[in-house]
């Protein structure tokens, strides 16, 4: 059977090190990507049909995020063996199968390292397969950064997800955040911490006055303050990586805070 085909060029990354199994957002809108009822080349109405190799043909793992068949907007997660530094990296997207009927999504996008996914887009299950399903009291879907997101518009507003799988000593956070400043307390974008005692903080939270971004690490709620304002209304990437001796937290990809651990 004949598919159709794009070529997708991803400009080569920065860094000195190539990036393995990677983890790629892809999203786009092309009308041959609509479904056949609507004029497209696509035959199935959620986006089945379509896959993604590298250039000798090996079928790449992806996840669907989001399929409009009417106007072939569409959005995945494709592991990208080699994200290459020195050169750009080409895979190539395949559509318009009739035989593809089941989704295709699988956990093996995210891989060993990732320890919890969560898109947030109408659920708040894990997307790798370590199987730590959240469990949530916001049930508000807005508009995210890349598809949906959550509205926490007051303190019940939780998300509370298992550990399987987590390293005590290291690891990364990392979330789309946008704040609307509003704020009778510290608003919390990640926190880990014991039930008493109140040790082995990991917290990543916005204090209630100044809408600064805090850490909270090992026993000190105010580990690291006054990192950076986060203006109401604009999205950021916010991330914290920790280890034994140090921690490191990025702000849209800028290191804003650095400490020992």
């Amino acid at each position: 059977i004949e598919c159709e085909k794009l070529g997708l060029v991803f400009n080569r990354v920065s860094g000195n090190e190539d990036l393995t199994d990677f983890p790629m957002l892809v999203s786009l809108t092309d009308a041959s990507l609509a479904d056949t009822a609507n004029g497209g080349k696509v035959f199935n109405s959620d986006g089945y049909d379509i896959a993604f190799t590298d250039l000798n043909g090996y079928k790449l793992d992806h996840q669907i995020e989001y399929y409009e068949e009417t106007t072939g907007n569409y959005i995945a997660w494709v592991r990208v063996p080699v994200l290459f530094t020195a050169q750009n990296t080409e895979i190539k997207m395949l559509y318009g199968n009739p035989q593809y009927t089941t989704d295709p999504s699988v956990e093996a996008v995210w891989n060993s390292n990732y320890k919890g996914v969560y898109h947030l887009n109408n659920n708040v299950q894990d997307a790798t397969s370590n199987g730590n399903d959240g469990s949530d009291s916001s049930t508000d879907d807005v508009t995210g950064k890349i598809v949906n997101a959550r509205d926490f518009d007051n303190s019940n507003d939780t998300i509370t997800i298992p550990t399987n799988g987590w390293s005590e000593t290291s690891g990364t956070f990392s979330a789309w955040v946008n704040t609307d400043g509003v704020s009778t307390g510290p608003d919390y974008i990640f926190g880990h911490t014991t039930t008493t005692g109140w040790t082995c903080r990991l917290q990543l939270y916005l204090e209630n006055t100044s809408e600064q971004l805090y850490l909270g690490l090992g026993d000190d709620h105010s580990k690291h303050t006054n990192i950076q304002i986060l203006n109401a209304g604009d999205w950021y990437h916010v991330s914290l990586t920790w280890d034994g001796a140090d921690y490191e937290v990025l702000v849209n990809g800028v290191t804003r805070a650095t400490g020992t651990y």
